[in-house]
């Protein structure tokens, strides 16, 4: 693709040849390597000792998400959609995090069934979920919103439960997306890290490639898809 797009080599992060073939993974990884850092760095305002973290969606955003927090030593709890014997579901429980489909678990029984939850992160782009998430994080925790909702969908929300609970609580809800090169270098190294704890995780996330003339069957979503890639043959 040099035919048609170059960069300046100052926004160029070198990728270690052993990571070459799951790299495409840094751009979804950038972001929550950025969401984390800014919910920790936010939390600098506290003696804050976090244990139990709770991620919304199982796509590429949870899923990275879920290997950024157990790398820190968390307990990790993920909902989202698909079964629990999904592929994803799978997944998860290999790092050691727990798996439950909302079809079975609520978003709004989180806080009940988990207790002091220190960490959410939101990554379905669904708003309704978002503004449920809010109510579920604990006293002195920190939510961060990763998902971009589109249309005009209306919530009714607990509006006085929630100011109440985020003012008296002493909680934290913020949204973040993009990154700097420094979280595109953190990525590079938590890979690393990655893979000598879970040989293969990266791999088993890259669910398709597809040829790049075929590219519309990259849109047909199938349910145990995690990342599609387009490949392009050289030439």
């Amino acid at each position: 693709m040099s035919d048609y797009y170059s960069e300046k080599p100052e926004f160029m992060v070198k990728i270690p040849t052993a990571l070459r073939k799951f790299a495409v993974l840094l751009e979804p990884l950038r972001i929550v390597e950025k969401a984390i850092g800014q919910a920790w760095k936010i939390q600098q305002r506290l003696l804050w000792q976090p244990t139990r973290a709770v991620v919304l969606g199982a796509g590429p955003i949870g899923i990275l998400c879920a290997i950024l927090l157990r790398l820190r030593g968390l307990e990790v709890h993920v909902y989202a959609k698909s079964a629990p014997d999904s592929l994803q579901g799978r997944i998860l429980n290999e790092l050691g995090a727990s798996y439950r489909s909302v079809d079975d678990h609520p978003v709004m029984g989180i806080k009940d069934e988990l207790g002091q939850i220190d960490f959410i992160l939101e990554g379905t782009g669904n708003s309704t979920v978002a503004f449920q998430a809010i109510a579920q994080v604990g006293t002195n925790g920190v939510i961060c919103l990763t998902g971009v909702s589109a249309g005009n969908r209306n919530v009714e929300i607990p509006a006085d439960v929630i100011n109440l609970q985020m003012v008296l609580g002493n909680r934290v809800a913020f949204g973040s997306v993009n990154a700097n090169r420094r979280y595109f270098e953190a990525g590079v190294e938590h890979f690393q890290q990655a893979e000598q704890r879970w040989p293969g995780i990266f791999d088993r996330l890259l669910t398709r490639r597809v040829p790049f003339a075929d590219f519309k069957s990259a849109l047909d979503r199938r349910p145990e898809d995690i990342k599609t890639l387009l490949t392009v043959a050289a030439g």
